[in-house]
């Protein structure tokens, strides 16, 4: 059986995003609850509570965000990573299998990936970022570190 400690850091923040869905879910039923059940008198007063919040929190509707130079350097990052990503699939399976993310690490065509649903006996393909399908080597699986390393064929022809 699986312990808390168990649990990867992902699964601790998927836990942890699923007790907050369920928590606000529970609190909503119970305030709707509540205000079923209360007088007309409290549900009015709760009423204009919240109408003049609204006004007062929210008098300019066409406000704009600025980015700061923290959100821009992230946003810069994302836009990398995204022009590095690959998704990876074993050939010949049908586009409703799942796939595998994977990130181009060199300029020579190695991909870094988890070894999660990879089977060392399979051919794989990756499609680029730019919707490009290739052939995949599998160079090294290691399960003790959870990395796959795969390199795209020198001969890979490229399926548009």
């Amino acid at each position: 059986m699986t312990t808390i400690e168990d649990l990867n850091k992902t699964q601790l923040i998927l836990l942890t995003l699923l007790i907050a869905f369920v928590t606000s879910i529970a609190t909503g039923i119970i305030t709707t609850t509540l205000l079923a059940e209360a007088p007309v008198s409290v549900t009015q007063t709760i009423n204009r509570v919240v109408e003049r919040t609204i006004e007062t929190v929210v008098p300019n509707a066409t406000a704009k965000y600025v980015l700061s130079a923290d959100d821009k350097k992230l946003l810069e990052a994302v836009n990398r990573a995204i022009s590095v990503s690959v998704e990876i699939r074993e050939k010949g399976a049908a586009t409703s299998t799942p796939s595998i993310l994977g990130i181009i690490v060199s300029e020579d065509g190695l991909i870094v990936a988890s070894t999660k649903g990879i089977i060392t006996s399979s051919s794989y393909v990756a499609i680029l970022p730019s919707e490009a399908v290739v052939d995949l080597e599998l160079i090294r699986a290691e399960e003790v570190n959870n990395t796959a390393v795969f390199k795209i064929k020198e001969s890979a022809e490229v399926d548009e």
